[in-house]
């Protein structure tokens, strides 16, 4: 019996998309349709293209709506469509967006090609709309990628999501996995579990407060067919599995044969090595035709599986601004098995005594989307030393201590405490701190006075604790929407708290000059690190040749850092051979300013107070060194480095002005006092 296969998509329209068809060695002919009546397409008309195994596209037919393919080469075939542009190429020729012109892996979905010259581009649905695929003799596959927190997504939404009903899937789990890791935005009562067996797998889902949720059932020792039961989903319901493994659209019993994945083996390590650069792990995100199929979170000196797609992969290799990111074109056989070493160079040359590291990040004991351990996984993956995870801190720690490397990996716990006002961090604090469950009405709520005392009381000589205020500022329309993100008055009302995250320059300037020493810091705030990877935004510390929680804390705290967001930058500041944090005497001063940057850049910029008062080009290089002689009166002086980097996506959760107008790294300031109130750093 030729197997059958269905599948109803909620799809975005202006943008292109594609699923897979898995035909089986043996197959005489398979057809696929769209079964969608015309009617209830998008305003648009779309154009379909398929390509076979290899990534070759397929002769358009007639009827554009039904494919027939006679002697198919087995494996995984493309079935991609696009909204068809003005002066689109005929169907019978390959589209703009054809699968093997679309951009690397890290990328959700490649947006629609440009309009040509003097053409305006086809206006966006308002709405996604449903879509329903029919095949005969082959499975139609979703392989939709890891991530599933929706403000996180790099656009509005997913191009494709859940149709409406009830969905049957199929999931072949190879042998040596020991677990999936379900993620979706499915109610959790309407998605049902059953192993090899057809035993119901029982599913704990986390966290307990969010639209979306993700399980990590066990799988060692049960290899094979697993189904996926979607009963009655709403409209527009987003599932994936994290490890890449396709979701087979089919009612009927599970495929007569094992589905033919390729066994990738992944290891990273330093081509070179210099003076301040830490051993790298590395991400490595593995995909094809444009969409990211998988990832890999290696720690330093580890080696990672990941079972693939067979056909032509791409893969982007990445460990944080420091180490040059690669990308690899290969193809992988039904059943290969490929080891795959890598080796990363440096880009940067970071000063010894520095460390990276990211202030706020949430896993799934709180409201975030993964593990902890996944969690920490891409934050030593992504070039970082440490961390704070700022969840509940009892269920933490012992995933933190598991994965502490003393000198070189540094995972350290926090709470994010809110009310209706505002949000904090506490910062290193290893019991939990009372405060209502976001959301949570109650008659009084504890605010910063109650979290500054818990801190303090919780501190001792070797785990010192600090407050740090949560974006008190962001994007017009988001703060108008939240008090938590027009919070400035907590900065002005309780001067013991020191460190603020994620803010707008004017408003940090304005306390500055009121002599509020406030140390400025960026951090991701990740809900999802699929999405927004643990030091997209991070700080560098200097905390000189002893690295633990007292020294690091005590720079922090001091203001000994400066801060770069992706792709990142080295910026490092001297006045009279200070660093930030530190006391000179106003007056005439020596200032060094260095800088690296992985994107070509376009100048730094000394403030003074406030003000711009000395502007040095870079005109696109990658690397700028300044020693200039000021005479300055009394205050603060801080640097900024700005590049031709492209700003981030203003997704809904994290993006703050401090994104959206070039800059790429600033420091912390150095304050001028009269001389005789100078005090060099000790």
């Amino acid at each position: 019996m030729l197997p059958t296969s269905r599948l109803t998509l909620r799809y975005l329209p202006a943008r292109p998309a594609q699923v897979y068809l898995w035909v089986p060695a043996g197959t005489l002919c398979f057809s696929v349709a769209l079964a969608t009546p015309p009617e209830a397409e998008p305003g648009m008309p779309l154009y379909f293209g398929l390509a076979d195994p290899l990534d070759r596209p397929w002769p358009t037919p007639a009827n554009a709506r039904l494919w027939e393919i006679h002697g198919p080469q087995p494996g995984l075939w493309c079935l991609w469509w696009e909204p068809l542009q003005p002066d689109c190429p005929s169907a019978s020729e390959p589209g703009p967006s054809r699968p093997g012109s679309a951009p690397s892996p890290g990328a959700q979905q490649a947006g629609p090609p440009p309009a040509p010259a003097g053409q305006a581009a086809p206006p966006a649905a308002a709405s996604p709309v449903t879509l329903t695929l029919e095949a005969v003799g082959a499975y139609l596959a979703l392989v939709p990628g890891p991530g599933v927190v929706p403000s996180h997504f790099p656009a509005p939404e997913p191009v494709l999501r859940l149709g409406p009903g009830s969905q049957h899937f199929w999931l072949d789990v190879p042998e040596g996995l020991a677990h999936i890791t379900l993620q979706t935005t499915l109610p959790a009562d309407r998605l049902q579990l059953l192993d090899p067996a057809g035993r119901p797998v029982e599913l704990e889902w986390r966290p307990r407060r969010s639209a979306y949720r993700v399980a990590e059932p066990p799988t060692s020792g049960r290899s094979g067919w697993w189904r996926l039961l979607v009963n009655q989903a709403p409209p527009g319901a987003y599932l994936t599995v994290w490890e890449g493994l396709p979701l087979l659209a089919a009612h009927q019993p599970a495929p007569p044969v094992r589905f033919p994945y390729a066994r990738l083996r992944v290891s990273v390590a330093a081509a070179s090595r210099r003076p301040g650069l830490f051993s790298p792990g590395a991400r490595v995100e593995i995909g094809r035709a444009g969409c990211r199929h998988t990832l890999l979170d290696l720690m330093p000196g580890e080696a990672g599986t990941a079972w693939c797609l067979p056909g032509p992969l791409r893969l982007t290799v990445s460990a944080g601004p420091e180490w040059e990111p690669q990308q690899h074109t290969l193809t992988v056989l039904p059943g290969e098995q490929r080891w795959l070493p890598l080796r990363l160079a440096p880009a940067l040359e970071p000063e010894p005594g520095w460390v990276a590291g990211d202030h706020h990040m949430h896993s799934y004991y709180e409201d975030g989307a993964q593990s902890p351990e996944k969690v920490l996984r891409a934050a030593a993956a992504n070039g970082l030393q440490y961390v704070f995870v700022t969840d509940e801190p009892e269920p933490l720690l012992p995933h933190l201590e598991r994965w502490r490397q003393p000198g070189r990996f540094l995972p350290l716990p926090g709470q994010e405490v809110v009310n209706p006002e505002v949000h904090c961090n506490a910062l290193n604090t290893r019991r939990r701190i009372e405060c209502p469950e976001y959301g949570q009405a109650v008659d009084r709520y504890t605010g910063p006075a109650d979290w500054l005392a818990e801190a303090a009381a919780q501190a001792t000589p070797g785990h010192p604790t600090a407050l740090m205020l949560n974006h008190p500022s962001h994007r017009p329309e988001v703060a108008a929407r939240h008090p938590y993100f027009r919070s400035w008055w907590v900065a002005d009302q309780f001067p013991a708290i020191k460190l603020v995250e994620n803010f707008d320059f004017p408003s940090w300037f304005q306390r500055l000059n009121a002599g509020r020493r406030l140390v400025g810091l960026w951090t991701t705030d990740t809900h999802d690190v699929a999405f927004i990877p643990p030091g997209a935004r991070r700080t560098y510390v200097y905390v000189g040749e002893t690295f633990d929680e007292r020294t690091l804390l005590a720079a922090l705290l001091a203001g000994r850092c400066f801060n770069t967001r992706h792709p990142g930058a080295l910026l490092y500041l001297r006045v009279n051979g200070e660093l930030p944090g530190a006391t000179v005497a106003a007056g005439p001063v020596t200032v060094q300013l260095s800088c690296q940057a992985t994107c070509p850049l376009q100048h730094l910029e000394l403030l003074h107070n406030g003000q711009v008062i000395r502007t040095f080009p870079a005109d696109g290089a990658r690397r700028l060194n300044v020693t200039v002689s000021l005479d300055l009166a009394p205050g603060w002086l801080l640097a900024r480095a700005y590049g031709h980097a492209e700003p981030e996506p203003p997704n809904g959760h994290t993006g703050t002005p401090l994104d959206l107008h070039g800059c790429l790294a600033f420091t912390n300031p150095v304050y001028l006092a009269e001389t005789d109130a100078a005090e060099p750093r000790p």
